[in-house]
């Protein structure tokens, strides 16, 4: 098989923004290799994150809830698809195993304890590029020669989607010339979570100059989270949305001026649809999680020296 048939298995499992910033790598890979076939393996619940990128040929769905044995069988199978190169990015027990089954005569991962014989490859560093994880992640692109000339972040948005969102707006009293802000005040990290009640502060503030409207924003079984900041508001914001469906999720926040938020999926969901954004950082760096080199990504961030535990 020659080098333009590679058949080629990235395996990130989980986590919206996880997955969101190895985008740049699967469109990177097509630029390199063109007529490869790229498979995917992701975990089901998180195939709307890549379902519909032009770059990638197939995805592999798992079940997080797969016993070892049946983890195996999957692995197994897709052994028999011969791939040429294996890119396990996360390197967790799970994609280990499955890149060490995978049979790839090149197999990349991470340096980690036991894991790393799972790989004949490690990620490596180039002392020339940002801190940026996105760009990080691309690193394995320069070892096999590619020259990445972008860190954008890809998500596609389908045509129903796109309906269901315009749909969602105006149910909720947002109306195609109306300007509204996006605030998602979501952390599953208690440490990232700024106060309820400064979010609700800022959000009365927007809402009191008149120019925009303001949409809390959060995702599945997170409502809790807004309804903390209702809580605290003088004023009502134009809808509190819970999105069950993260394409629709991505139309409402591209239709945005501006997304303010913690560090998170959301936000690196915001991102990769072309909002500008405004991200307030807990104890994360974020000259690691945020697009620094970008003006229209914002980060507020102080280092604390002290993150989990107490002070004296």
């Amino acid at each position: 098989m020659t080098r333009e048939n590679y058949r080629i298995l990235v395996i990130i499992l989980k986590k919206v923004g996880e997955i969101l910033l190895t985008t740049p790598v699967f469109r990177e890979l097509h630029k390199l290799y063109p007529h490869a076939e790229i498979t995917v393996v992701v975990d089901k619940g998180y195939k709307d994150v890549l379902l519909g990128n032009p770059y990638i040929n197939h995805l592999f769905l798992l079940d997080p809830h797969d016993s070892p044995i049946t983890l195996l069988k999957k692995a197994v199978n897709l052994r028999k698809h011969n791939f040429n190169i294996t890119i396990d990015v996360l390197s967790i027990p799970r994609s280990a195993l499955i890149s060490l089954i995978s049979g790839s005569p090149i197999r990349y991962g991470r340096n980690k304890r036991i894991r790393k014989y799972a790989y004949n490859h490690f990620f490596t560093s180039f002392p020339e590029i940002t801190p940026y994880i996105a760009d990080r992640r691309l690193n394995v692109v320069r070892e096999l020669g590619g020259l990445p000339d972008t860190t954008k972040l890809d998500f596609s948005i389908d045509e129903l989607s796109t309906q269901k969102g315009k749909e969602t707006l105006i149910v909720n009293g947002i109306y195609p010339n109306d300007r509204y802000i996006t605030i998602s005040p979501v952390s599953l990290v208690k440490s990232k979570l700024w106060a309820f009640e400064k979010y609700a502060t800022l959000a009365d503030y927007i809402i009191s100059k008149k120019e925009y409207k303001v949409i809390l924003v959060c995702g599945p079984h997170e409502y809790h989270f807004l309804q903390k900041v209702i809580d605290y508001m003088k004023y009502q914001p134009s809808a509190a949305l819970e999105f069950h469906q993260l394409k629709v999720f991505g139309y409402v926040l591209r239709e945005a001026c501006l997304h303010i938020g913690n560090d998170g999926g959301i936000k690196h969901l915001a991102s990769a649809v072309g909002v500008p954004t405004l991200t307030v950082f807990g104890p994360s760096n974020a000259n690691v999680w945020n697009e620094n080199n970008d003006p229209k990504h914002i980060a507020l961030w102080k280092e604390i020296s002290c993150r989990q535990r107490k002070c004296h």
